[in-house]
C-alpha cells in the first residue's frame, strides 16, 4: 500500500533533466482545450484515450551508484481530487502534475518517489508535494503510462 507523506513546498530547487527521446506527437490531432498548454522543454509522450490527459515524459541519468530519475508531466482537462491523500489532509485540486520516478533499466523495474500537483495547467502555481513511502520496485503494467516512459528512458541506455 502507498503511503502518501504531505510535504508543502513553496518553490522547487532542483534543475531540470535533460529531455529523454520522446515518441513523435505529428499525426494526432490534439483536441482545442491543449491549445493552453506550453510544452516548454518536455517532449511529448502521448495522450490518454479520452483526451483529457496531455503526458509528457524526461530523464537525467542516475549517479554512480544511484537510479535513473524520470520526470512525468501530466496535464488534465479539467481539475483532478486524488482520493488516496490521507484522512484529514485537504488537497488542492490540480490540473497539472511532476511525478518524479526512479527506473532501473537493466531489470526493468521502477518505482514512484514523489509528486508534485500544481492548481493550474503548464506546471504554474504553488504545488502541494507528496512523497511515496516504501514504495517497492516493480514491474509497470506493460499497458501503463509508467511501461511507455520505462521504456523511453531505457532507450538511452
Amino acid at each position: 500500500m502507498i503511503g502518501l507523506v504531505v510535504l508543502l513546498f513553496g518553490a522547487q530547487t532542483a534543475a531540470a533533466p535533460p529531455a529523454m527521446p520522446a515518441p513523435d506527437p505529428r499525426g494526432i490531432a490534439l483536441p482545442v482545450w491543449t491549445d493552453r498548454l506550453q510544452a516548454k522543454d518536455w517532449p511529448f509522450l502521448s495522450m490518454d484515450a479520452s483526451r483529457t490527459v496531455v503526458l509528457f515524459a524526461k530523464a537525467a541519468p542516475g549517479r554512480a551508484g544511484e537510479p535513473e530519475e524520470v520526470w512525468m508531466r501530466q496535464e488534465y482537462k479539467e481539475a483532478q481530487t486524488d482520493p488516496a491523500v490521507p484522512a484529514g489532509v485537504v488537497a488542492q485540486p490540480y490540473k497539472s502534475e511532476r511525478i518524479v520516478a526512479h527506473v532501473d533499466c537493466a531489470r526493468r523495474v521502477a518505482r514512484r518517489f514523489r509528486v508534485y500537483r500544481y492548481p493550474e495547467n503548464n506546471l504554474e502555481g504553488r504545488p502541494e508535494v507528496y512523497g511515496y513511502e516504501g514504495v517497492e520496485w516493480a514491474a509497470p503494467d506493460p499497458e501503463s503510462f509508467d511501461a511507455a516512459v520505462l521504456q523511453a528512458a531505457c532507450l538511452r541506455s
